[in-house]
């Protein structure tokens, strides 16, 4: 993320939950360059997709389609792998 702070300066990192990827392993080469392994802390469905809250050491959220929540067998306590790329990160000041 790009944005005109001071070094020092308090900040709010912002992602929105669909630009967040979610998969069971490692990616081989991806474009995305923030990978962090994550617990699943809690899975609501919501119409046509889930609500993923994950542990990664900071909470973040993320939406996953029906078919990709089955397929990758997600359940509340689930690892998984998330990234995301820096263009996704929404930087404001706290």
């Amino acid at each position: 993320a790009v944005g005109e702070f001071k070094e020092g300066q308090k900040v709010c990192c912002c992602l929105r939950p669909e630009n967040i990827t979610v998969s069971k392993t490692i990616p081989g080469k991806i474009s995305a360059r923030n990978v962090f392994e994550a617990r699943v802390i809690k899975a609501v469905r919501q119409a046509y997709f889930y609500k993923l809250t994950l542990d990664c050491g900071f909470t973040l959220s993320a939406y996953i389609t029906l078919p990709s929540f089955d397929e990758l067998n997600i359940r509340e306590g689930s690892m998984l792998v998330v990234s995301f790329k820096a263009t996704a990160v929404h930087v404001i000041k706290r």
